[in-house]
């Protein structure tokens, strides 16, 4: 979370409560730590954090989707647990068909009472021979009706014997869907975009319209999902055949979760090994030894080596995330392997060219619902000591578990998604999650940034991290999952970076990866701890330099759109957060938060829960953050 020690410029109200954030003793984060952080992976060695490899490495894949497998409950990884919304039936109409049904029945007439009437009145023989005949008519018709019924028009062709009107439209071949299930209420808001404006919906990925024999051994063994090794030129190719994505690929060498059908087709030109009939792949890194250096001493006591071939090592490791130190010090390099493909993939760009829509029409896309869904899924993750609370610390596996579970969000909603990775002072190997929505213009990138590790002073085994920073995550995804459904003029690139607790290293190493190849990231938003109750409608900004004009277009969305916020612009060098590390490296950026460091009481504690936070104010926040990209990128 951020930190700051000065006085603000004020674009709204300044008669707010602060609480603590005058106080003089502020630090930034990197000052709890003992000692600067030195590289120990290879590479030049001029950074503290040094990534392992080029960062274009990790962007190439074969596909944006894949085929769709089912794995049972037990089999799912927690990262991979989502809610979905409950339907929600129409009111009871059992009273309307009883009544309909009480007519003609007992004592309340109908045709059964004429006939009574008939046969038992006081006329005599004059109603006996009406109704004898009336019995006539009866049955004449009751004949007529079965002959149509099997007969047809008694030319033996079995047709509609009913004239059509003149004048009626007739009725297409093509039978109109009757649904299957009972009808739901229309979901708000009533305009559905982007998936019904419901996270993690889409078109499900269907296999190939002609039968798949399984002929090929592996394919054959495989059950339902299963990681297999796929070695052979034209991995691209043959990736983009079977509509599959790599967990991790160099060269004519790949590791990978596929279904069987998949298998067979990747068969056909590759040479496949079956590693396991196991799909779960957050405790797996691939390990290159060096060129000069190949000893499976160096490691194996870092875990179980489940397949290996020449140089490259495939293990589950014994701790996640990984402390890789003692292999890297070897000149070993350890990459992280990507989870499976979601099952549900939405398609880009559905809503059309976002030129076409208006501001207005995105407010009311914003789904408050994705967001109770996201923050309640990362504040559960990882959980250690039974408390019902998770941790994403970045030494503990609930780090890694929600790292896995943002992937597969954003490769859900259609983006192209990878890791960059980078190793810590203390030896862990650590991911920033990285996707990006296509633009037809990349001359210039706009982005997200929301930071997925947490922190409690007092016992980091309970940091559930609701405010500080899931909110920030949801804000991110929700945005994310709107704009990927429109056609973008210039890309949105969505980072969600790791250990900014623990000195700012994620978004310190993405700073410095993007500088260095030259990406023209033109402006970035930094969203970090968005749902405070107390000072909500207030909504704090810091920038500096020439990243004071995102702070300006805050403004005008806020009042063009009467959004209601107390927009406060810092324009400081003294509060630090992700965002400086972009301004470092000349990558214009702003922090966006409702509380700065000390303000909250329940920042970096246990007590950092939904109970704690307003819903309403994450939403808003989505709110002037999706008009405001919405406007740079269309």
């Amino acid at each position: 979370m951020p930190s700051r020690d000065d006085k603000p410029k004020s674009t709204g109200n300044d008669n707010i409560d602060f609480g603590a954030f005058v106080e003089s003793n502020v630090q930034r984060t990197s000052d709890l730590l003992k000692g600067e952080p030195t590289s120990t992976a290879r590479g030049d060695g001029d950074r503290t954090i040094e990534r392992a490899r080029d960062g274009s490495y990790w962007r190439k894949r074969a596909a944006d989707v894949g085929v769709p497998t089912e794995l049972d409950d037990d089999e799912l990884p927690p990262a991979t647990t989502t809610r979905t919304r409950k339907n929600r039936y129409l009111a009871d109409d059992s009273d309307a068909f009883h009544d309909a049904n009480e007519f003609g029945n007992g004592g309340g007439g109908g045709f059964s009472d004429t006939v009574n009437h008939l046969f038992n009145g006081d006329d005599g023989g004059r109603n006996r021979i009406i109704a004898a005949i009336l019995a006539l008519l009866l049955v004449v018709l009751i004949i007529w009706g079965l002959l149509n019924l099997f007969g047809g028009d008694g030319k033996g062709d079995g047709g509609d014997v009913t004239p059509t009107p003149t004048g009626t439209i007739i009725a297409p071949t093509t039978p109109t869907p009757i649904p299957t299930q009972p009808p739901v209420e229309t979901p708000e808001p009533t305009i559905p975009r982007g998936g019904d404006n419901q996270r993690g919906e889409g078109h499900e990925v269907q296999t190939p319209q002609a039968t798949i024999q399984i002929t090929n051994e592996v394919a054959r063994a495989c059950s339902g999902q299963c990681l297999i090794r796929a070695e052979g030129d034209n991995q691209e190719d043959a990736y983009t055949d079977a509509s599959a994505r790599a967990s991790w690929a160099d060269g004519d060498l790949s590791w990978v979760v596929v279904t069987p059908e998949q298998a067979q087709i990747l068969s056909e030109s590759l040479t496949l090994t079956l590693i396991e009939n196991n799909p779960v792949t957050y405790n797996l890194y691939a390990v290159e030894s060096a060129e000069d250096h190949n000893q499976e001493s160096v490691v194996s006591p870092h875990g179980e080596i489940i397949d290996q071939t020449g140089r490259y090592y495939l293990v589950r490791w014994n701790q996640v995330p990984a402390i890789v130190k003692e292999v890297t010090d070897w000149g070993y390099a350890v990459y992280k392997l990507a989870p499976a493909q979601p099952t549900y993939v939405s398609t880009l760009g559905t809503n059309g060219a976002a030129s076409d829509t208006t501001g207005w029409q995105l407010l009311e896309e914003v789904n408050q619902d994705n967001i109770e869904d996201v923050t309640n899924d990362l504040v559960h993750m990882g959980e250690l000591d039974n408390s019902g609370w998770g941790t994403r610390y970045y030494t503990y596996p609930g780090n890694q578990i929600a790292a896995d579970y943002l992937y597969q969000e954003l490769e859900s909603y259609g983006l192209t998604v990878w890791y960059e990775d980078f190793i810590t002072w203390d030896g862990y190997l650590l991911v920033n999650v990285v996707g990006e929505i296509p633009g037809s213009d990349d001359s210039k990138i706009y982005a997200m940034m929301a930071h997925l590790d947490t922190i409690n002073l007092e016992n980091s085994r309970i940091a559930p991290g609701a405010d500080d920073n899931a909110s920030g995550i949801a804000v991110t995804l929700e945005i994310t999952r709107i704009l990927a459904s429109y056609d973008l003029t210039h890309p949105v690139r969505v980072v969600f970076v790791n250990a900014e607790e623990v000195g700012i290293l994620g978004s310190d190493a993405w700073a410095r990866q993007v500088a260095r190849e030259g990406t023209p990231i033109a402006g970035v938003y930094n969203i970090d701890s968005v749902a405070s109750v107390r000072n909500r409608p207030t909504l704090m900004t810091n920038a500096t330099g020439t990243s004071t004009s995102l702070q300006t277009l805050m403004t005008q969305v806020n009042n063009e759109y009467g959004l209601g916020e107390n927009l406060i612009h810092y324009q400081s060098s003294t509060i630090v957060a992700d965002d400086n590390m972009l301004r470092e490296q000349g990558i214009p950026a702003v922090m966006i938060a409702r509380e700065l460091y000390q303000q909250s009481e329940f920042h970096h504690t246990a007590n950092d829960t939904p109970a704690n936070f307003s819903l309403g104010a994450i939403a808003d926040t989505a709110k002037i953050i999706l008009v405001c990209m919405w406007t740079l990128v269309m």
